[in-house]
């Protein structure tokens, strides 16, 4: 029951979002390039790094700021941290790739660290993968894991929409409910709202309890029984999943089993509010701004915002959560929170322990320019300490396939410590096929033992890291002398010293 209800609580509210937001008054936009590689063709793709060693080093010294620490010593780590750096620069990844083979290079423009190449069949979902650094060896993870998992991946890009229009379904359902059972019981209001700088034009406000959850637990579940396109895009995952995990569902008919009896558990007991809804609408431009608050559960607490912004071409959405876990000397467990304090106490830097998550998301679709664009900048503070990553891609809609997409990581600085550029391609080339004829394969499974990993371990020591410490030599020839040294004593166990014995 207990699984139940966070499992109906997060499905509700989640639904109730995205019904009383504009979310769908935008086509989402989906990505051209497994519609490419359906259409037999390949794409090609390459990867490269840049970090930031002025901000790693500042950060270092500033953890590990010792008054008495030897210059020398200093220095010696920040021209260590500057080579790591630059050696990281030159990397470059590159991967041909059509829809079930994959092949590539890592290395720099001088040389190649490591080559790879990897098949599958869709059918059988036999697999095969190989590494340059791991000659005479063949990976081969579970067929039926993949063969399932193709089997996913195949039901969704049949249509690449087929996900929306299932969302649209169920948001239709919720929405439906939500008006004729939950909506009287709410307080609405019509008129002028302004609200962080934005205008509304309705308001709806009150409390949303277990009742409530239920009526839309169940006209979600009744919806689900007879939807086959749901169930089969559902259960090869609940069924993996279990087996990860005896005690999850185990199927998808199981899941609306458990919905619908859940929801008549909760029918049957006295209502208790879940959370607190406060959301607002404007009906002519479509924007909507959502509050949702819950008192104590298990001793943390959500304050969580989504507001939204259509445009003609495009949507802007901006997702504020703060998490609140209730001290000793805070009160009783049904005490009211006020959260307009705690997001000024968090504001301020009186508390610092409060996690807040903050994420905007723009997408837009230039049909004059031929591309479509996304940027997600999320951030989380934890303990003060701020955390953050940013996503800007861009495709082409139509014509040859091209995109181009940078992913940056923040810690405690505006400026990224590590940024990837992914820059992709439609291509004529094909992937290169593994070579496995005379190789011995090495089943992956989702537990590996020692004994599993025996052979294969031996191998990489033997050939596998002379091999890689020779390719740094030709790669990365101006880092070498100090990489080489430093990987060797990563990879040399500690010596035994005197008076310490080894472990039978």
């Amino acid at each position: 029951m207990k699984m139940y209800k966070r499992l109906a609580a997060m499905l509700v509210a989640v639904m109730m979002v995205l019904s009383m937001t504009s979310a769908l008054a935008v086509e989402l936009p989906v990505s051209r390039a497994q519609a490419v590689l359906n259409e037999g063709k390949s794409v090609e793709s390459n990867v490269t790094l840049s970090v930031d060693a002025q901000t790693i080093t500042g950060l270092l010294a500033g953890m590990m700021s010792n008054p008495n620490a030897d210059p020398a010593e200093a220095e010696e780590m920040n021209n260590m941290i500057n080579l790591v750096a630059g050696a990281l620069g030159k990397l470059k990844v590159q991967t041909v790739s059509n829809k079930t083979d994959a092949s590539g290079t890592i290395g720099t423009d001088k040389g190649s660290l490591m080559d790879y190449a990897v098949s599958m069949n869709e059918e059988t979902g036999e697999n095969a993968i190989t590494l340059s650094l791991v000659p005479g060896y063949t990976l081969a993870a579970d067929p039926e894991l993949i063969k399932s998992t193709l089997e996913q991946s195949k039901a969704m890009q049949q249509n690449p929409q087929m996900a929306v229009q299932m969302m649209e379904k169920y948001l239709n359902a919720a929405k439906a409910h939500f008006e004729s059972d939950v909506v009287p019981n709410l307080k609405v209001e019509t008129g002028s709202f302004d609200v962080n700088g934005a205008t509304y034009t309705k308001n709806m406000s009150g409390g949303f309890d277990t009742k409530m959850m239920a009526g839309i637990t169940k006209a979600l579940a009744a919806l689900a029984k007879d939807d086959a396109e749901l169930k089969a895009l559902l259960d090869p995952m609940l069924q993996n999943a279990s087996q990860e995990n005896p005690e999850s569902v185990k199927s998808f008919d199981e899941l609306v089993v458990m919905l619908d009896e859940g929801a008549d558990e909760l029918l049957a007991e006295e209502a208790k509010v879940i959370f607190d809804l406060n959301a607002y609408e404007n009906e002519q431009d479509k924007s909507s701004l959502v509050e949702i608050s819950t008192p104590y559960f298990d001793g943390a607490a959500v304050h969580a915002t989504i507001a939204t912004v259509p445009t003609a071409t495009g949507l802007t959405t901006n997702v504020e959560a703060i998490l609140k876990s209730r001290g000793e000397a805070e009160g009783e467990a049904d005490a009211a929170i006020d959260w307009a304090k705690v997001k000024q106490d968090v504001a301020t830097g009186v508390d610092m322990m409060t996690p807040v998550i903050k994420v905007q998301a723009v997408t837009n679709k230039d049909e004059a320019a031929n591309e479509s664009t996304s940027n997600v900048v999320a951030s989380v503070s934890v303990m003060g300490i701020p955390f953050g990553f940013h996503v800007d891609s861009k495709e082409t809609l139509t014509g040859v396939y091209q995109s181009m997409a940078t992913m940056g990581l923040t810690l405690m600085s505006p400026t990224p410590l590590l940024t990837v550029n992914v820059a992709s391609s439609e291509t004529d080339k094909q992937p290169v096929a593994p070579v496995t004829e005379g190789t011995t394969i090495v089943p992956l499974k989702s537990e590996m033992t020692e004994e599993d990993m025996a052979p294969l371990a031996q191998v990489v020591k033997e050939k596998g890291l002379p091999q890689l410490l020779e390719n740094i030599n030709t790669a990365l020839p101006e880092e070498a002398n100090v990489l080489i040294p430093l990987l060797q004593q990563m990879m040399t166990p500690p010596a035994l010293t005197e008076g310490t014995t080894q472990a039978n």
